[in-house]
């Protein structure tokens, strides 16, 4: 995860260290948490520098040869699952990658790799990166508990000069989270999910980007029901007002999709729900990039599964969402629960109708109501939260 020139909700500024983060994020672990206090006076290869004032390590890639620092500390590095350091990138077009090695040795065969490439959302200049501990590639006999040995590595492209800086690391746990999301206010969400979601005690809610133009049909909420689940702790977001695909429309036809339904939700008691956005057919461009700005603090994505949100969510106008369609077998969505407990991920579930149709867009009752009690039966393991629980500061 890249943090650079997007104002994040939690933060609103792009040069805050990470320490200054990190005593800000909710649903931070209450152990794990450490700086390692690198001396970088000590490192063999690069030279000291700094990164907005702080201290950092700098490496100089000349015609596309790799640089190379290196230190070896006393004692094991006391490294929690997130580890979480500012980068400076003197050119991102002629950086061919970066990578970090953790090491129990120098030079030794037991290592986690982090073979950066040119990560998606970093750019030129000041960045805070992120990465979780899943992310790395294991070599030999290596495990965390004796690596003493950190390396970083900066290599441009062939001919060409680039210069990396790497700044004191941050390194921490996180409460894993899910959401239940929905797209489209469909009427199931109400008879069918959120009927079974507050049995649980206490209720489990979620979060349902409505199309405002559609309220009172007969296939989706009605008033009534809108107003029932944001007195219950929903998030009710903006999927527009009538869900068409912002991309094929002019600046102002998007804004006036966006904005309209926005009024909406403000004028019924959403919220910080109103300023969240799901864009339909997941539309994108200039124009949607630009109303999204404009009307919201959040932006779901719609992906193929696989992209776990790293916490924090540094970028919220690109939260991954894990699409739940009538393919998608029981089995399949426990196990993305599962491996967001155990690398501590938030975990965004996407659902758009909840029947037995067996149509694309479905998913089976029973098999929601499945989910919804494995997240009851783990809630000591995950939290299930809304969008403004995970994201804001409360």
């Amino acid at each position: 995860m890249i943090f650079n020139d997007r104002r994040s909700i939690l933060f609103g500024t792009d040069t805050l260290t990470p320490r200054e983060i990190r005593s800000q994020i909710p649903y931070r672990a209450a152990s794990g948490y450490a700086t390692l206090e690198e001396a970088y006076t000590e490192f063999t290869g690069g030279t000291v520098s700094d990164i907005n004032g702080e201290t950092a390590i700098k490496l100089n890639s000349v015609n596309g040869a790799n640089a190379t620092t290196n230190h070896t500390y006393v004692d094991a590095l006391p490294l929690a699952q997130y580890i979480m350091l500012p980068i400076y990138i003197s050119s991102l077009s002629n950086l061919l990658e970066f990578r970090i090695f953790f090491r129990d040795v120098f030079n030794g065969a037991n290592y986690f790799r982090y073979n950066g490439g040119v990560p998606s959302g970093i750019k030129t200049g000041f960045n805070i990166f992120i990465v979780n501990k899943a992310e790395f590639i294991a070599s030999g006999a290596a495990d965390w508990a004796n690596c003493k040995y950190l390396e970083f590595h900066c290599q441009a492209k062939a001919g060409l000069n680039c210069e990396a800086r790497f700044g004191k690391i941050e390194t921490y746990n996180m409460a894993p989270l899910c959401t239940i999301s929905f797209d489209d206010g469909e009427i199931t969400h109400f008879t069918n999910a959120w009927s079974y979601m507050k049995t649980k005690t206490p209720s489990i809610v979620g979060c349902d980007a409505i199309i405002t133009d559609t309220i009172g049909d007969a296939t989706h909420f009605s008033e009534a029901n809108v107003r029932e689940l944001i007195a219950a702790g929903w998030d009710i977001q903006n999927h527009t007002k009538n869900h068409i695909d912002l991309s094929t429309l002019t600046e102002a036809e998007a804004d006036y999709q966006t904005s309209k339904a926005m009024e909406y939700l403000i004028g019924i008691g959403a919220g910080k729900g109103a300023f969240q956005i799901s864009i339909p057919f997941s539309g994108a461009g200039a124009i949607v990039e630009k109303v999204s700005r404009k009307y919201a603090t959040i932006k779901k994505v719609w992906n193929i599964p696989g992209y776990y949100n790293k916490q924090p969510v540094l970028d919220t106008y690109h939260l991954e969402t894990f699409s739940v369609e009538y393919n998608v077998t029981l089995a399949t969505v426990k196990g993305w629960i599962d491996e967001a407990i155990a690398n501590q991920y938030y975990l965004v579930l996407l659902f758009h109708m909840i029947n037995d149709t067996g149509l694309q867009y479905t998913w089976p009752i029973a098999d929601f109501q499945a989910v919804i009690d494995y997240l009851d039966t783990n809630k000591a393991l995950i939290k299930t939260v809304t969008m403004t629980q995970a994201l804001y500061r409360m």
